[in-house]
């Protein structure tokens, strides 16, 4: 009885470390998916500046937008801008990569570790099923030796002699039932 306790105790210990790993590796790939998600909005953004760039370094004298004249003091301003603004957005993205690669190494990981307690899980169910297994074959043991008990009570009482063969074919059952205990 006490082993079987045992058994359940730490069956319900693996599905606690289970359930928790889970939910860890759930909200780790939520965080991946985040940041995911940030680095293509950084890299649209990246994009879409250096279109401006592009634009920018096409023009003449005039704004296509506003048709104001531009200076090339201006254009040059205007072009230093999206160089700090590039750079801003490479270290973030760089920033990003780095807690991307990060996250990613925690989900191998946490999967691994998710693996490591469905295989515990499964051998902790195998050894509840050997233990259910031996509890019955135990039962049937105690039950063949009441039997063999009242048998030679029975045989004892009735004042008729045993036959060697019929006991050593209990003694053998009984054996048997042993060994299968066992």
């Amino acid at each position: 009885n006490k082993s079987t306790e045992e058994i359940q105790f730490i069956h319900e210990q693996i599905l606690g470390q289970l359930s928790l790993n889970e939910k860890k590796l759930i909200e780790k790939e939520k965080q991946l998916q985040e940041v995911s998600s940030k680095l293509f909005a950084l890299n649209e953004k990246m994009k879409s500046s250096k279109e401006e760039e592009n634009n920018l370094s096409l023009l003449h004298a005039f704004c296509p937008s506003c048709k104001q004249g531009i200076s090339l003091e201006h254009k040059q301003s205007l072009l230093q801008q999206l160089n700090f603004s590039h750079l801003a957005i490479q270290q973030e993205e760089i920033s990003l990569q780095k807690i991307h690669e990060s996250i990613s190494m925690e989900c191998v990981q946490l999967k691994s570790e998710l693996k490591e307690w469905q295989s515990k899980l499964q051998s902790i169910v195998v050894l509840q099923s050997k233990v259910q297994e031996l509890a019955r074959v135990e039962n049937e043991l105690k039950i063949a030796k009441l039997e063999l008990e009242s048998a030679q009570q029975h045989r004892a009482g009735l004042g008729n002699p045993i036959f060697q063969e019929d006991l050593d074919a209990v003694s053998k059952e009984s054996h048997q039932l042993d060994l299968a205990l066992q």
